[in-house]
């Protein structure tokens, strides 16, 4: 795993889930970094395990990861130093219902309190091993330490590569990860999970308001769902800000990209759609128009649309201009090859 972005020389972490950490693979991170193991969760994980930041929060630096209080499991270790050791306190912070109460401090295992939302907020890789445990399905925690030459210095470039294949293990960036989060989430059923459907009144037999919810940002989207004709490529509207349709087709106001008065009854007619999509309050390191492209890319996806006319393709240009954006299909998820 490597680190995203920046000029300066980025680290690569090696990446174990913890609830999978087992003595020998404890034993080959140590073999191969400093030594200095992490378990890389949420802040908000650490929380409810009372594994509280090093120092106070500085509000300048509230944005990194912070090192958490270094513990060791309350039970079924020695001096808490060994491989094993390490192991069996690393499957103690990944399981579901450890508490607050089933660790010691000060411990030889250190918390890294990363952003509740992963690489999206903070392109790190302690982010990306978290976000790669809960795409995987496993518990959002992970062993995390750095790998270093047998001269000490960082592991990069052509190194790091022929440690990954003498070594047979997979390397991601972080800011592949991101692309791949943006597009389809962490979780296993997608980006948006679908919320309510209704029928819309616009004097022919309406199409229908569906709205998602986006696991991603933690907004909720509405999307004008009219039908679509086998064959032919529907034409997708993108509406960004606050624009909700109500079931009498009244709606609140439209930050100017359409005329949704007039366009609207181009779905029903036509076919096609109009997706509204709503902002958040929260901090992302990521852009607004990628985490706005990745949204309309997941309903296409949750629709089976392989290809589409999007007017209004968030990336600031070009508004009102009709884009095809093509969809194609990858192992176990559907990928959107669009930029």
């Amino acid at each position: 795993m490597t680190a995203g972005g920046g000029g300066s020389p980025s680290a690569a972490d090696i990446v174990i889930a913890g609830e999978r950490a087992e003595a020998p693979w404890v034993a080959w991170a140590i073999r191969y970094t400093s030594g200095f193991l992490c378990a890389a969760m949420s802040a908000g994980r650490a929380d409810q395990l009372n594994l509280p930041a090093q120092q106070a929060d500085d509000p300048a630096r509230m944005r990194t990861p912070a090192y958490g209080v270094g513990v060791d499991a309350a039970e079924g270790i020695g001096t808490g130093i060994s491989a094993v050791d390490r192991a069996h306190t690393m499957r103690v912070l990944a399981a579901f219902g450890t508490e607050a109460d089933d660790l010691t401090r000060p411990g030889h295992v250190v918390p890294i309190r990363t952003a509740d939302r992963g690489v999206l907020q903070q392109r790190g890789t302690a982010e990306a091993a978290v976000d790669l445990c809960t795409i995987a399905g496993l518990a959002p925690v992970a062993v995390v330490a750095t790998l270093l030459t047998d001269d000490g210095d960082l592991l990069q470039g052509d190194e790091l590569a022929d440690f990954a294949i003498r070594h047979q293990i997979e390397t991601v960036s972080a800011d592949s990860l991101a692309h791949y989060i943006l597009r389809q989430g962490t979780a296993h059923g997608g980006r948006l999970r679908r919320l309510a459907e209704r029928p819309v009144k616009l004097g022919v037999e309406g199409p229908f308001l569906i709205d998602f919810a986006d696991e991603v940002t933690g907004a909720t989207h509405t999307v004008l769902a009219g039908h679509l004709v086998p064959g032919q490529i529907p034409t997708v509207y993108v509406l960004t800000a606050c624009a909700r349709w109500e079931s009498d087709h009244e709606s609140a106001g439209v930050d100017g990209r359409l005329d949704l008065e007039a366009d609207r009854y181009r779905v029903p007619e036509h076919g096609g759609m109009i997706i509204t999509l709503r902002d958040t309050t929260e901090y992302f390191v990521t852009e607004k128009f990628e985490l706005a492209r990745g949204a309309v890319v997941a309903v296409l996806n949750h629709f089976g649309i392989s290809s589409a006319w999007v007017v209004g393709w968030p990336d600031g240009s070009e508004l009102g201009a009709a884009r095809l954006i093509e969809c194609r299909p990858e192992p176990q998820h559907r990928h959107v090859a669009a930029s």
